[in-house]
């Protein structure tokens, strides 16, 4: 559910209904009618096939619409075709789930009606009365699994996965998996651990350290390079929020783009995700889209704020270089440090090939021969030594390699080779197959990836299962 993002715990004795209630009523206590925003209930709920917390968010909240997750309704119709109770073939299970998802990923109501027509009345279809009567227990309730009766307000998602991966964050990462904790120890952790857990994701990307939302951009802004010119999309009127926009497959259709509320006619469009058509009216018109990946200062600031509070750097901080480039090469910059920086531009890098006569240089140089005297006169050097420093120096031909050498020609040497301790010989002959031969410690835990001993799990892959005909392995 996306109740776990509000970061709330309720702990209760079961998962009936009316623990369910209680808890969501706890919750509307505590948030006030300001829980979700603007409104006082969300336009969707996306919950697995569970009519107990079905039943209690309906309770709680009448208005919002109830979707039920695509991924766990397919997993629901394999599994309900592996049960030997219900005689369906081994040779059959493949072709009747490939049915029911193009049932399920329908872009059309009309073309969801014909295909469960067609289910129903096929030969395999009349072979399975069990089956029928079951698919027509989903057919009922189609508008809440059928990606035909969406719309805009899924922006783009099907599936309860952000709500999996955060109860899989806080099991994994934050208890370690073990389940030996009291209710005081699972407070601590869930306002301590938990607490710190999001200040490092949220303050990651502030930082641009998370570059999701910049690759995605960056995908879509490839896929509409098939547009040209600016004059191959069509505003509708002057002044308006719609543009028309060619398919890639053939420049004769358009597709309608409003970035008012950022949404396109196409396939990925439809159900509210960010697709190239609406990539190539921000390229060529530059129009900003509510759904739009854009990685900019204010969005940044605003994260930061929320990790770190006050102590969160001025919005200037969190500009690209580019940005600060042009804000610094301003008249308005008052301070020597600005101006300094303002000389330097992505473009037209500093260049030390060449020495600057004008530069200030207050360093004498025969400081430094002065003190490679000393130590000369002190310790003696080395004829083999002494001659690899002086060619290095001959190599020297720009300023850049100069600096080079002044910073890093006097670096510590390098550990020699084999001076790591190394473990017995008869430790690791008795080392088992799959463990590493050389000087490091036996690893500790799961054996390495590629050892005979390693256990092959099934994969928890759907797609992967089905096609091999095997049922799909569980998380837990």
């Amino acid at each position: 559910m996306t109740l776990v993002q509000s970061h709330w715990m309720f702990i209760t004795n079961g998962q009936s209904e009316a623990h369910y209630a209680a808890a969501f009523g706890l919750l509307k206590l505590s948030m006030g009618p300001a829980i979700f925003g603007t409104g006082d209930s969300p336009l969707v709920f996306m919950t697995d096939d569970s009519n107990a917390e079905t039943n209690a968010l309906s309770s709680q909240w009448p208005q919002s619409k109830l979707l039920l997750c695509v991924f766990h309704v397919m997993q629901a119709v394999w599994r309900w075709f592996l049960e030997t109770k219900n005689g369906v073939d081994k040779l059959d299970r493949q072709n009747k789930i490939n049915e029911f998802r193009s049932l399920v990923n329908a872009s059309s109501q009309q073309e969801a009606c014909l295909l469960y027509n067609e289910a129903i009345t096929s030969s395999t279809g009349k072979k399975y009365s069990k089956w029928i009567a079951y698919l027509e227990s989903y057919w009922i309730r189609k508008e809440k699994w059928c990606k035909a009766w969406r719309g805009v307000e899924n922006l783009g998602q099907h599936t309860n996965n952000y709500s999996e991966a955060a109860v899989r964050i806080f099991k994994d990462l934050v208890l370690n998996r073990c389940k030996a904790y009291n209710a005081v120890a699972l407070l601590e952790f869930t306002v301590n651990v938990l607490e710190l857990y999001y200040v490092r994701r949220l303050r990651a990307f502030a930082h641009s350290r998370n570059p999701t939302l910049r690759l995605l951009l960056d995908m879509q802004l490839k896929k509409c390079s098939y547009i040209q010119h600016k004059d191959q999309i069509i505003l509708e009127e002057e002044g308006s929020n719609l543009y028309l926009v060619p398919s890639s497959k053939d420049l004769s259709m358009y597709y309608e783009v409003d970035t008012s509320v950022g949404k396109c006619t196409c396939i990925n469009g439809i159900f509210g995700r960010f697709c190239k058509h609406e990539a190539a009216v921000y390229k060529f018109f530059g129009d900003a889209m509510p759904r739009m990946p854009l990685m900019t200062a204010t969005l940044k600031h605003k994260i930061a704020v929320l990790a770190l509070g006050s102590k969160a750097e001025p919005i200037e901080f969190y500009d690209s270089l580019k940005q600060r480039e042009e804000r610094i090469k301003t008249p308005e910059v008052s301070n020597s440090r600005s101006c300094e920086l303002s000389s330097l531009t992505v473009d037209s890098p500093a260049v030390y090939d060449e020495a600057d006569p004008t530069a200030e240089d207050d360093f004498d140089p025969t400081l430094i021969t002065d003190a490679i005297l000393g130590l000369h006169k002190k310790f003696g050097t080395n004829s083999k030594g002494g001659q690899k420093i002086v060619d290095k120096l001959h190599t020297i031909k720009s300023r850049s390699q100069w600096d080079d050498f002044i910073f890093g020609g006097f670096n510590p040497l390098r550990y020699k080779q084999g001076s790591t301790i190394r473990v017995q010989p008869t430790s690791v002959s008795r080392r088992r197959e799959g463990v590493t031969r050389g000087s490091k410690r036996s690893a500790a835990g799961r054996p390495a990836i590629g050892s005979s001993k390693q256990l092959k799990k099934r994969r928890r892959c759907l797609a992967h299962n089905i096609a091999n005909n095997r049922a799909n392995a569980k998380s837990h």
